[in-house]
C-alpha cells in the first residue's frame, strides 16, 4: 500500500474494510488501534503495527470524515456482520456505530430507532 500521505478515498475506503476484516465485527473507528484484543486477551496488533496502522486510521479520518460510518455499515452487511431485513418495502439494520435501528427506503434512511419494535412499527405503517 502506498504512503499514507498519497492516499486516495479509496485507499482510506480499503483500510477501513480491511480493518473490519481483520478485527470484525468490533471493529469501531474511533478505538486506538493499541486497545483491540484477541479473544484470548492478546493484543491485536504490536506496538509498531498499531502505530502504522493508527496513522492510516487517522488519514481515513481525513479523508472520509463521518462517511467512515456508512462505509462499515454497507461492508457489515454485505460481509453478513449486520444483518438487514425487509418489511413492508423498508430495510431495517441495526447500525452498531450510532447505537440505533436504521430504517431505509430506497437507499436513504428514513428513520432510526434506540428499540427495535419501533422500526419494525414504523415500517409497518408504511
Amino acid at each position: 500500500m502506498k504512503r499514507t500521505k498519497n492516499w486516495t478515498k479509496q485507499d482510506a475506503e480499503a483500510f477501513i474494510i480491511g480493518c473490519l476484516v481483520w478485527i470484525g465485527p468490533g471493529f469501531h473507528p474511533d478505538t486506538p488501534m493499541i486497545d483491540y484484543v484477541t479473544g484470548d486477551g492478546n493484543l491485536t496488533f504490536n506496538a509498531s503495527e498499531a502505530r502504522i496502522n493508527q496513522v492510516k486510521m487517522n488519514m481515513a479520518w481525513e479523508l472520509l470524515g463521518e462517511s467512515i460510518y456508512d462505509i462499515l455499515t454497507e461492508w457489515g452487511i454485505k460481509m453478513g456482520l449486520q444483518p438487514a431485513m425487509e418489511v413492508n418495502g423498508y430495510t431495517i439494520q441495526w447500525n452498531g456505530y450510532w447505537g440505533k435501528w436504521m430504517v431505509d427506503q430506497e437507499d436513504c434512511v428514513t428513520a432510526q430507532f434506540l428499540e427495535f419494535k419501533d422500526a419494525v412499527e414504523y415500517s409497518m405503517k408504511g
